[in-house]
């Protein structure tokens, strides 16, 4: 399974996730089962960015739209 399918994921992980640095966020995307974010994919190095900018999830997500890649949640 790859990251960009993050569906099941709950917002409260990905937020979870986009709060914790580098090496506890691989972890974290293991144990929920997914692959850890590839640097070299767009759409993960985007996410990776903002990880590193602070950035929550709504300006991530900004972020990726802006991009024209998949946002982490499907807009509400």
């Amino acid at each position: 399974m790859n990251v960009n399918d993050l569906a099941h994921l709950t917002e409260e992980l990905l937020e979870r996730l986009l709060a914790s640095d580098d090496i506890e966020m691989q972890r974290l995307l293991r144990l929920a089962g997914v692959s850890e974010l590839y640097c070299r994919q767009r759409r993960d190095a985007i996410i990776i960015w903002c990880l590193r900018q602070g950035r929550d999830r709504g300006a991530t997500d900004d972020e990726l739209y802006r991009m024209n890649e998949p946002m982490l949640l499907d807009a509400d």
